[in-house]
């Protein structure tokens, strides 16, 4: 009995060695090194205050080199850079210089957009700039002309290194027509024509937090009118069940709220992040009855090497509204294979699953292949999900871009989503 008990001891005893020994390893302290200078090359047109700012340290600070990685990782996700990289030089006083190369690629271009398919097109032309005055500070003119009707939107978004905190700014108007169908088994059961236009914002909150979790809901705005218009119809889209006339204006209100944080290098995308969107719509006339909407999402992106990453993605979206221009109506960007409207009423939702192969991945040509399926349903009712059949579709794309001038890009995507769907689609 003595025996066995020694034996036991001994054994708990070599046990608690080995995870006391493991744990030790785990909690190496980090390597703390002390940034006397930094200076920022190639950024040829951003300002190098505009980098400093996603920095999470100044000149002087002890820093290890996990810090210096998330910094470099949040320069990255500006969005504007096509390289991103450092290096530590010795000074021949014995300091240590920190030197950033943040490479920018070409954020001026002319916006020649076209997005189409079997069934489908989508033409945009315009100009934009994603680093006005090199302040990151994004400028937008955009004439949109498609198969669901056309628009011209303004927008300007004025970024957190500019603003106190974190905080963010957008302001933007939009003015065009729309003519909108509830599509059911490649039928059109419904149509909707209306002009539309609006000014809207989004008020970011200050105290958002890239890598930690703080409450930071956005303060979104939109001051629109939807006005019917049946001259929109030719004669057979007016034989289609369509609203009595109306003329709705309003305003909606929305807090947004996200946790987690994805991050991007060129095409390449790692992390995972989800959102909820909660608001009201608030009617000035008769004829614009209030209503509240909810919308949500997820995503996930897993980088295994430099080759492979799975994406994953799924939202939906509720709404109240009896107006038929209010409620949902998506399309390919949701489902490829789908015309806008199949997916569409009052409650939506869509996911998709992908599997992205990055063959070449350079500041000046970048290659990915992804093969994917998608799924969804929309209706009036929750309960409309189990009568109707539900959207699938599952394909394969190829996109080539050009990094140091993103505007230079080229997809074709081949999806196959049964008996008379958008099979082919392709976008410059």
């Amino acid at each position: 009995m003595y025996t066995t008990t020694l034996r036991l001891a001994m054994a708990l005893g070599l046990l608690w060695s080995l995870t006391a020994d493991l744990f030790a390893q785990d909690s190496t302290e980090p390597k703390i090194m002390v940034i006397d200078t930094i200076s920022i090359e190639r950024n040829w047109r951003t300002k190098a205050s505009i980098v400093f700012r996603e920095l999470l340290f100044q000149p002087g600070d002890a820093v290890t080199q996990g810090q210096i990685d998330t910094s470099l990782q949040r320069v990255w996700n500006i969005g504007n850079f096509a390289t991103v990289d450092h290096r530590l030089d010795t000074l021949e006083d014995g300091r240590t210089h920190l030197v950033i190369t943040a490479r920018d690629g070409f954020t001026i271009y002319p916006i020649i957009a076209i997005q189409g398919s079997k069934q489908d097109y989508r033409i945009g032309l315009g100009v934009e700039d994603l680093n006005f005055l090199g302040r990151n500070i994004r400028v937008r003119i955009r004439a949109g002309f498609n198969t669901v009707g056309n628009e011209l939107d303004l927008r300007t978004e004025i970024p957190r290194q500019l603003l106190p905190g974190n905080s963010t700014l957008a302001l933007g108007t939009t003015f065009g027509n729309r003519v909108l169908s509830q599509i059911e088994r490649r039928e059109r059961q419904s149509i909707v024509a209306f002009q539309r236009r609006s000014f809207y914002g989004v008020v970011g909150a200050p105290n958002h937090q890239d890598y930690r979790y703080t409450v930071s809901p956005n303060l979104e705005f939109e001051v629109f009118q939807h006005q019917t218009d049946r001259a929109l119809l030719d004669s057979t889209l007016l034989e289609l069940p369509h609203p009595e006339e109306y003329t709705y204006r309003g305003l909606k209100l929305a807090l947004y709220e996200s946790i987690g944080t994805v991050n991007s290098q060129r095409l390449r995308k790692d992390g995972a992040m989800a959102y909820l969107r909660f608001g009201a719509g608030i009617g000035f006339n008769e004829q614009s009855p209030s209503f509240q909407y909810a919308e949500w999402g997820a995503e996930y992106h897993k980088i295994f090497n430099r080759v492979l990453q799975i994406s994953t993605r799924i939202s939906g979206a509720h709404t109240t509204s009896e107006i038929p221009s209010l409620w949902y109506y998506r399309g390919a960007n949701d489902i490829r294979g789908y015309k806008t409207g199949e997916l569409s009423g009052r409650n939506i939702y869509a996911a998709y699953v992908g599997l992205h192969l990055s063959y070449v991945n350079t500041a000046w040509f970048a290659l990915e292949h992804a093969m994917y399926g998608s799924w969804g349903n929309g209706g009036h009712h929750l309960g409309d999900w189990t009568q109707k059949r539900h959207l699938a579709s599952v394909g394969t794309s190829f996109l080539m871009v050009c990094p140091m001038a993103s505007f230079l890009r080229l997809q074709f995507s081949f999806t196959y989503s049964g008996p008379g769907g958008n099979w082919f689609d392709f976008q410059f």
